[in-house]
């Protein structure tokens, strides 16, 4: 069985090293703004970001995807901002864009599952308006718009480092162009760091062909839990095994996206492939799919697990293409072999190629 979760990044020599100080030298190479700031989850990176802009910019209605993490609508409510749906499917629609921004004082984009929409467009579009742009790049490390880094086009970009992301572990940054006060709050309890190290460590026999079976209902019921807001500052023991693994990130990376190429190039035409653009983050293979639990069914049955984001919702009715990537959606990690990814071709092309 090829499951639906990725890997998980850090690895045992990372938790070693982060007992010394690590260079910060390689977080400039994919994070343009200057001013960081560590946070003890990327939820409250989000949520410091609005409460700073709703104070000191006096922002009040935030134009918020439709389509997106639990997360994001929790630390947009607890901000003390309002949200302002725009509809959307995986990656944001320009058009809906357009619409939303006459009505808001400022517009978060959520670069969902990695893919990147036309953030040179939407950029100027927010300039013209006198629009803040805030970036939410928890599953964007690295990406890019016409050889632009995501991150770079606002006035505020926020990282997440859950054990699930780009670069994994804990906790959360904030990058901004200017200055910011952030208050003091207590550091992330050493339980959370704890319950990274150990699934670091187990991570080998999590993630064993043989053993996956039966470790997969305890991970389905942690997915389905309800996040926590993670109110806390940051962990500096945490910030060293992001940073530790920040200096291998360009590999990592370069990985995930030579499969979504490999993939885009060998599936055939019938298979429903969110394709995205060569310079997306390649967090994830996606398939939007009508028949979804069929289909997810019958691909389990011939070896390959695809997942749902139970996380990610459509927030608000009448929002037709939130609603619809919310029930057609199924994802797939992209930071595998190569072995691996060929094995998904073949079992995509022939499940699609027998449908015809």
């Amino acid at each position: 069985m090829l499951f639906s979760q990725q890997r998980i990044t850090p690895r045992w020599d990372d938790l070693a090293a982060a007992f010394f100080p690590q260079p910060i030298s390689s977080l400039h190479r994919s994070v343009e703004l200057p001013y960081h700031y560590w946070t003890g989850s990327g939820r409250e990176a989000l949520r410091l970001v609005l409460s700073h802009c709703r104070v000191e910019k006096g922002v009040h209605k935030i134009g918020v995807p439709a389509f997106t993490c639990q997360v994001v609508l929790d630390a947009v409510r607890r901000s003390g901002c309002v949200p302002v749906f725009y509809d959307c499917g995986v990656v944001v629609d320009l058009v809906e864009i357009m619409r939303v921004l006459p009505q808001v004082d400022a517009l978060l984009i959520v670069y969902n599952l990695g893919f990147v929409p036309e953030m040179g467009v939407i950029a100027t579009a927010c300039k013209r308006r006198n629009v803040l742009l805030i970036e939410d790049c928890a599953q964007a490390l690295g990406a890019r718009w016409e050889n632009k880094l995501v991150g770079g086009f606002g006035s505020y970009a926020i990282y997440s480092f859950g054990i699930s992301k780009n670069i994994g572990f804990c906790g959360g940054l904030i990058a901004s162009k200017e200055k910011m006060t952030i208050p003091r709050l207590p550091s992330l309890p050493s339980r959370y760091v704890r319950e990274a190290a150990i699934r670091t460590c187990a991570a080998l026999f999590f993630f064993s062909p043989f053993l996956y079976r039966f470790f997969r209902p305890l991970l389905r019921e942690e997915l389905l839990q309800k996040p926590e807001p993670l109110t806390y500052g940051h962990s500096s023991y945490a910030r060293r095994v992001v940073l530790h693994q920040w200096r291998r990130y360009d590999r990592m990376l370069a990985v995930r996206r030579r499969n979504a190429i490999f993939l885009k190039e060998k599936l055939i035409s019938s298979v429903p492939l969110l394709r995205g653009n060569i310079h997306d983050a390649g967090l994830y293979l996606v398939l939007l799919e009508k028949d979804r639990t069929i289909v997810q069914q019958a691909l389990e049955r011939r070896g390959v697990e695809f997942g749902v984001m139970r996380t990610f919702h459509c927030f608000e009715r009448g929002n037709h293409k939130a609603f619809h990537a919310e029930q057609e959606h199924l994802t797939l990690a992209l930071y595998r072999p190569r072995k691996e990814i060929k094995k998904i071709i073949t079992i995509l092309n022939e499940y699609y190629g027998d449908q015809r």
